[in-house]
């Protein structure tokens, strides 16, 4: 039993690695290519290293150019932090799974449920702005290609996480008090 834990424990390290490092050099590539855009070269900038061409928003309103990207490049900033999370918490040698009520993994779904939070807003946000700018007639790419879309979905995996993150605190104090018992 102990190895299949810790072989499911070393895929889920690759794995969350992989999207670490993804997300992290796509928020990278987003806050470079913004700052580019913004403060040195207009006319290079605005296509990015991912293929996406964001020409006809800079060049309608470079503050909804700004707004949009800021919303991109925020969401993905969070996504990595999330991941970073998620591999401090299977890098973490007092991690047992006979003892699942850990205070630091109680606190790790809080900060994770928040985060998700945040990223549905912050892709919310960026949807409201990608719609609107659309309907003034610019043509800007979808909400997947923007990699913004699903709000709704993160704004419920919050939820979920929060509601989690109350059990494991319940769980926490139970167990504490269980050690203290004679």
């Amino acid at each position: 039993m102990k190895k299949q834990t810790d072989y499911v424990k070393m895929v889920l390290l690759a794995i969350s690695w992989l999207i670490f490092v993804g997300v992290s050099i796509e928020a990278a590539g987003f806050i470079v290519n913004t700052i580019i855009t913004i403060f040195y070269e207009p006319p290079l900038g605005y296509t990015y290293w991912s293929g996406l061409d964001l020409s006809a928003v800079y060049r309608h309103h470079q503050g909804m150019y700004v707004t949009l990207t800021a919303t991109i490049a925020i969401a993905s900033v969070l996504k990595a932090i999330m991941f970073y999370i998620i591999l401090t918490i299977l890098h973490n040698k007092n991690w047992n799974l006979d003892r699942p009520f850990q205070a630091h993994a109680g606190r790790s779904i809080a900060l994770i449920a928040y985060l998700a939070l945040g990223i549905g807003f912050f892709c919310s946000w960026g949807s409201k702005v990608q719609a609107n700018i659309e309907s003034q007639g610019v043509p800007v790419l979808s909400l997947q290609q923007l990699h913004i879309a699903g709000a709704d979905v993160w704004l419920f995996m919050g939820v979920i996480l929060l509601v989690v993150a109350r059990i494991m605190k319940k769980g926490i104090d139970m167990q504490l008090e269980n050690d203290l018992t004679v």
